[in-house]
């Protein structure tokens, strides 16, 4: 992102136009991930905490399912149509693992497609409003979610 560009502020979809981008106190030319910013906008919009700030030709798509590499720090493996909770940035919504691709194996790095017990799964979140980022990755390929995404998941009574 750099001054001039335009912007969609995300959940509200309303357009602005960057005026300038602040880190610490100094004006920089440009914004990338991952490093924190300020950006003032031509508008006085309400963007708060936990909204997205993005180029239109990069808006990310709005779904129900979710592809994501999961490190579960906990005794009990994650469980498949197991129920837990889900935040992305400042909001949290429910979901259910419906698929299980495979377990990665943090020590060695070795992937096991047998396995199927714990690792990347695929998520479908139950409030369809949430963005999706577009930059999160599919479970079988190479590429990494951004930086600036942050996912949370946490198990949930039945």
């Amino acid at each position: 992102m750099r001054p001039g560009d335009d912007v969609i502020v995300l959940p509200c979809g309303l357009m602005t136009t960057i005026t300038r981008i602040e880190q610490h106190g100094r004006d920089i030319d440009a914004a990338y991930s991952p490093i924190s910013v300020t950006l003032h906008l031509r508008d006085d919009l309400d963007a708060a905490r936990g909204d997205v700030i993005c180029l239109p030709s990069n808006r990310p798509a709005v779904s129900q399912d979710l592809d994501a590499m999961v490190c579960r720090m906990s005794d009990k493996p994650l469980q498949l149509r197991g129920r837990y909770a889900l935040k992305h940035t400042t909001r949290w919504t429910r979901a259910v693992i419906t698929e299980l691709l495979y377990r990665l194996d943090v020590k060695t790095g070795h992937c096991d497609e047998t396995s199927g017990t714990s690792g990347s799964t695929t998520s479908a979140a139950s409030d369809s409003a949430r963005p999706r980022p577009s930059s999160t990755t599919g479970t079988r390929k190479t590429a990494r979610p951004a930086r600036s995404c942050s996912w949370t998941m946490r198990q949930t009574r039945r």
